[in-house]
C-alpha cells in the first residue's frame, strides 16, 4: 500500500504508528539535511567560480544595449561600441548610457504624436 505524503508517496512502512511516523520524520530529516548540505555546496561553488569572460558591449540598430561574449563574431544587426571588460564593468557602463529604454522607432513616434 502506497500512501502520499507531501505529494510523494512512500511504502507502506511508514505507517500510522509511532515507529511509522518516527521513521517518516526520522527520513526526512536526513533527507532535508542532505538536500541543504547539497544546496550549500552548489551555492560554495558558484560563489568560488568567477566570470572571467572579455565582453564587448554592442548596441543595435534600435538603440538597444547588451553584452557579447569578445571572442565570438558579433551577430548581425549588432556593432560595438568600443567599451569591453568584465561583465560588471560592461553593465555598470550600460547603466550609465542606456538611460531610455524604449527602442529607437518608439521614441521617434512618440515625438511625432507629441509635435
Amino acid at each position: 500500500m502506497l500512501r502520499s505524503f507531501l505529494g510523494m508517496d512512500f511504502p507502506s512502512f511508514f505507517d500510522t504508528s509511532f515507529m511509522g511516523k518516527y521513521r517518516a520524520r526520522r527520513f526526512f530529516l536526513t533527507f532535508l539535511r542532505f538536500m541543504q548540505l547539497n544546496v550549500s555546496f552548489f551555492l560554495m561553488v558558484k560563489d568560488q567560480t568567477q566570470d572571467t569572460t572579455v565582453y564587448k558591449v554592442v548596441v543595435n540598430h534600435e538603440e538597444q544595449y547588451s553584452l557579447w561574449p569578445a571572442h565570438k563574431d558579433l551577430p548581425s544587426g549588432w556593432k560595438e561600441v568600443g567599451k569591453s571588460g568584465l561583465k560588471d564593468e560592461c553593465l555598470a557602463y550600460i547603466k550609465g548610457v542606456w538611460t531610455d529604454m524604449r527602442p529607437l522607432s518608439l521614441r521617434k513616434k512618440m515625438e511625432k504624436k507629441s509635435n
